[in-house]
């Protein structure tokens, strides 16, 4: 089964990030990728830029409408995802390595997915 996981962080947590923080977290991060890569459990993993580089893309009438921000602030941003194919219990496994960073998870099951060349 796949498995998307969601990855949240609040806004106030954000902006105080330190390069120490950011590193010690990404080691956390690599650790986890670095075994679910050896088990042929992890497919993709994204972290995401910050709310300023971001545009909405709205249908239109006969076009698209893109919108660039300033876009309403929220508590919690997306600022990353995991995508995984195996056991759940394997997926909640990743999951408490990764709130070791401080971070929100969510898992979702995994309607479809493609994968290029698969």
């Amino acid at each position: 089964m796949t498995y998307t996981v969601l990855i949240y962080q609040s806004e106030a947590a954000r902006r105080t990030r330190t390069p120490e923080k950011d590193e010690a977290d990404l080691q956390i991060h690599r650790q986890m990728q670095q075994e679910a890569a050896a088990k042929n459990h992890l497919v993709a993993s994204t972290r995401l830029a910050g709310p300023a580089t971001a545009l909405h893309v709205k249908p239109g009438p006969g076009k698209s409408i893109v919108l660039d921000g300033p876009f309403a602030e929220t508590k919690e941003l997306m600022v990353g995802l995991y995508a995984f194919d195996c056991e759940k219990e394997d997926v909640l496994h990743y999951c408490e390595i990764l709130t070791q960073t401080g971070v929100t998870l969510e898992l979702r099951d995994t309607v479809w997915s493609w994968k290029p060349n698969a």
